[in-house]
């Protein structure tokens, strides 16, 4: 919502600084703020952001942004409880303050404060000067104290800008919200008071009465004249009696306009920012996405580099045989659609910071390739890349193996900050060198190069090492191969499939609007709230959308579901449309017309927890032990004359949870092979095993994941089905009987707050700051996340153990089996026919015996279980 002036006035924009700060701050967020130092900085980062906006929408002539003073104001000299039970800033946004300080100064935007007072008399003071000044003046703020300064029935206006109603009040807004003018609001809240700044008021007076006796009288000066004429008691009784409270009110209230401050139009002018101040802090908070806005444009690497064309490919075996202590420095360009279609495009190497050699292979592309292929093979020469899957994609292409990769720079980046960072090289370089990326390949070889060491030493000094060298790096191959593996697709059965879905949905559309009694669009949320809560008068939830119309996410649906048909039917109607839409139409396309196989891509940097993702399709998505995704998995399907294997570890989390919190009641089920879920349902629930029931496996089965996820009694409530209060008992029965794991949780927790982060089993970091803040919201979901993410955290780190293993044996073997998918806690292979229950022996006893690291051993067995079938649907 741009302002626009209402004449020929230049317009000064006053911002509230701590009203900004306090949004920010508390805001809800889908993700965590922290530096790469774990420094938390949401507030930074979304005042940057709301500064930012505020600026390019308005576009203002003069900017000022205020600060509180330090220290008593005049205020807490005339009254010691003002503002007396307002809590003190929480100290994780303390330390963000200092960095907002530097972020103004680096938009060299005019930073105010007044010893003794309060920013709104700062803002009240430079909006009368201005005005008469001939200046139009917009207040930036959410506090209603500032709409007393409000008027805009002469020239040059007062207007008041509210950045949580994007909108501006004038004179009419005031007085729509305070029933009184602008210039009475002061006598308003000297007998309402104010419950947020301690302001008493009259007691015996709300704000109605306030409004009525202000309207009446207008002042209170003239009010506790009349007082006598005051018809109701209680208002009559407050006006005689509480005079002296009421005028200091007034006085509290009253914003001061005449402090000793001039108006420096010349200070406050909007001037360009200071772009390296600002590159240097947002280097410092990691904020990358910001920081590349204010490095140096360039389209051509730095003068001060030394960067070489070869000419021969004699030229490259010399320089690459060349003796170094350090890992030669690489970069592989490709063209085209990973993993198949790569066509290698550039080769670049960097020996030392600054030079780089280069070479153009579009000319003996063949001789290019065999010059360096030697190099690429060799395991004994160590390299530095970024990002060597990719690396490997690309070279495989042209038929070269890549060996003896020392440093990957987007690994060490992923292991140091695997939640806030991204870890392209334009990103490392823009964060660690506060340099642009041109885009030539032979400075991408140079940034890998300069980025390689420093990253490496702070990968060893944060204890990451172990993590990189026995997970991290070799997965790359692992993950490599089987990316260019793929899975076959029935594209058949997807098509019988699309043509099934589209029956199923048309059924439901039907039945849908014969329950409401109308057609409507069944991907609008408006027109479905509507039908939902107006038409049919179902219970509206508190949740609300943008646009305040009332939620019809899934989980309102799924609360509804019990007191309507129509809500559950729009559940079944959304999962077969958004299924149809992200796979069935979606996968006949994927397949790659040479080798009829879908290649899906395996992401090792995406999750904070150490799990792959998958891309392309995003095969985690679907739907786990469900009909409809048991029909979408049976598309992937074996060669003909082949089989697909499934290998599956059972319980992985709850065994780690075992091992982690040495809990002796877990140990023994485990060591003793046990249904742990049908131990829980004997010891939490009290049913003897012989007693037990599905129902009472299914129920003890969400207690144990529920403990994991660190659901609390509504959470676990809300999954049972049940009152919070019985869930509550089964959570205090858990503890009482796996005392271990209830020791453990508070363990962990205290170490998280210490160290701001937790690790695995084998050292993964994932830092979680939040832990200590004082914002419960975000508290609350940091305390869940630290009690899972070392279970989570370790049990992705088992798997790829596991994988890598594996990928390192089957060749050693007779069997052809070659790994090809790798989803949540399940492998799956493809084996021929014949060699499935050797592949099925042989995988089992691997994964069940996987080796540890650093000589680490479970403390409780690891059990896999294995299935094979002709179609992925098969496995289970």
């Amino acid at each position: 919502m741009a302002a626009r002036s209402s004449g020929p006035h230049k317009r000064l924009y006053l911002i509230d600084a701590m009203s900004y700060i306090f949004r920010a701050y508390h805001a809800p967020t889908p993700q965590r703020f922290a530096s790469p130092a774990g420094v938390p900085t949401q507030a930074v980062f979304l005042f940057t952001n709301m500064l930012r906006k505020l600026l390019r929408e308005h576009a203002p002539d003069y900017v000022a942004v205020v600060f509180e003073s330090k220290g008593p104001t005049v205020r807490d000299q005339l009254f010691k409880e003002y503002k007396a039970q307002r809590p003190p800033a929480p100290d994780d946004l303390k330390a963000q303050i200092p960095y907002i300080f530097r972020l103004c100064q680096g938009m060299r935007l005019a930073v105010l404060q007044h010893e003794g007072y309060e920013a709104d008399d700062v803002i009240g003071t430079l909006a009368r000067r201005a005005a008469a000044a001939d200046l139009e003046v917009v207040i930036v703020t959410s506090d209603k104290d500032m709409l007393q300064l409000v008027q805009t029935k002469s020239e040059p206006p007062v207007r008041v800008f509210s950045p949580t109603k994007e909108k501006f009040f004038d004179e009419a807004e005031v007085e729509n919200y305070f029933g009184v003018t602008p210039e009475k609001v002061v006598d308003l809240v000297a007998l309402m008071g104010d419950a947020i700044d301690n302001i008493p008021g009259a007691k015996g007076i709300g704000e109605k009465g306030a409004r009525e006796l202000i309207t009446a009288y207008g002042s209170v000066e003239a009010a506790m004249t009349h007082a006598a004429e005051v018809k109701k008691k209680n208002y009559r009784e407050a006006l005689q009696t509480q005079r002296e409270q009421i005028r200091l009110s007034k006085q509290l209230a009253q914003l001061h306009t005449d402090l000793p401050m001039p108006l420096e139009l010349e200070r406050l002018a909007l001037r360009e920012p200071d772009s390296a101040a600002l590159a240097a802090l947002f280097a410092e908070l990691g904020f990358t996405s910001l920081l590349k806005e204010h490095l140096p444009a360039t389209t051509a690497p730095p003068a001060d580099v030394r960067y070489c064309e070869l000419q021969a490919p004699d030229e490259l075996r010399r320089f690459l045989a060349e003796p170094r202590a350090a890992p030669l420095a690489c970069w592989v360009e490709a063209a085209g659609e990973p993993p198949l279609d790569l066509t290698l495009t550039g080769l670049a190497f960097s020996s030392q910071a600054g030079e780089a050699v280069t070479m153009a292979l579009a000319g003996d592309r063949d001789s290019w390739l065999a010059a360096a292929r030697d190099f690429f093979e060799d395991a004994s020469r160590p390299k530095a890349v970024h990002d060597e899957k990719a690396a490997r994609q690309a070279l495989a292409g042209a038929g070269i193996e890549l060996s003896g990769v020392a440093h990957d720079t987007a690994l060490y980046s992923y292991l140091l900050q695997p939640t806030t960072a991204k870890h392209e090289l334009e990103d490392l370089a823009a964060r660690r060198l506060s340099l642009p990326l041109s885009g030539s390949v032979a400075e991408k070889a140079d940034f890998v190069g300069r980025l390689a060491g420093p990253l490496r030493a702070d990968v060893e000094a944060q204890g990451l090492a172990g993590v990189y060298e026995a997970i991290e790096q070799p997965l790359s191959a692992v993950l490599t191969a089987m990316e260019r593996a793929g899975v076959r697709l029935d594209p058949q059965a997807l098509a019988a499939m699309s043509s099934g879905f589209d029956e199923e949905i048309a059924r439901l559309t039907a039945r849908i609007y014969e329950l409401a009694g109308a057609d409507f669009n069944l991907n609008s949320p408006k027109q479905l709230s509507e039908i939902l809560f107006e038409k049919l008068q179902l219970p509206p939830p508190r949740k609300r959308g943008k646009t305040q119309v009332a939620s019809t996410a899934a989980d309102v649906l799924e609360e509804l579901a019990g007191a309507h048909e129509l809500p559950a039917r729009v559940l079944e109607y959304r999962e077969l449309a958004k299924l149809k839409s992200t796979y069935i139409d979606v996968l006949p396309a994927k397949i790659h017309p040479r080798t009829g196989r879908l290649h899906t891509e395996f992401n090792q940097t995406g999750t904070a927890t150490g799990r792959l993702s998958s891309s392309d399709p995003n095969l985690q998505n679907i739907p786990i032990r469900t009909e409809l995704g048991n029909r979408i998995r049976a598309a992937f399907v074996a060669e003909p004359g082949w089989a697909l294997v499934g290998a599956d570890y059972s319980q992985i989390e709850l065994r780690v949870l075992a091992h982690l919190s040495e809990d002796a009641v877990l140990l023994e089920a485990f060591r003793r092979g046990e249904d742990v879920h049908a131990r829980t349902a004997q010891e939490v629930l009290g049913v003897p095993p012989l007693m037990q029931t599905g129902e009472h496996r299914r129920l003890a089965k969400m207690i144990n994941f529920g403990i994991i996820y660190g659901l609390t009694a509504y959470g676990l409530a809300t999954r049972l089905g049940i009152e919070p209060r019985e869930a509550q008992n089964y959570i205090d029965a858990y503890f009482r009987r796996y005392a271990g794991v209830a020791r453990f949780r508070e363990r962990l927790l205290e170490e998280t707050r210490r160290a701001g982060a937790t690790r695995t089993l084998f050292g993964r970091l994932r830092p979680i700051p939040e832990i200590n803040s004082r914002n419960a919201n975000q508290r609350n979901f940091a305390e869940r996340t630290a009690l899972n993410s070392p279970l989570q955290g370790t049990a992705a780190d088992l798997i790829k153990l596991a994988m890598i293993q594996l990928h390192g044996r089957l060749p050693k073997t007779a069997l052809r089996a070659r790994m090809i998918l790798q989803v949540h806690d399940e492998l799956v292979f493809e084996a021929p026919e014949a060699e499935v229950e050797r592949a099925r022996a042989f995988v089992k006893e691997a994964m069940e015996n996987v080796q540890l690291p650093g000589g680490l051993r479970l403390k409780v067995p690891l059990l896999v279980e294995t299935g094979a079938g002709p179609n992925w649907a098969a496995l289970k």
